[in-house]
């Protein structure tokens, strides 16, 4: 039996300058969400890892 690849949208909201990206990952299949604010958590939810810790909300 053949194990199907994971697919996922990956929506980008804001790119800082120093090359950190924000935005949103989806899982086509379960339709889980997941926010990510830069390259590491982009790559923990694509692993499909959970969250170490999340951070407050920036004001």
């Amino acid at each position: 039996m053949t194990k199907l690849p994971k697919v996922f949208v990956v929506r980008l909201y804001r790119a800082g300058r120093h090359g950190e990206a924000e935005g949103v990952i989806e899982s086509v299949k379960g339709g889980r969400r997941q926010g990510f604010r830069n390259a590491r958590e982009l790559w923990i939810a694509l692993a499909g890892a959970p969250r170490a810790r999340s951070r407050p909300p920036v004001k």
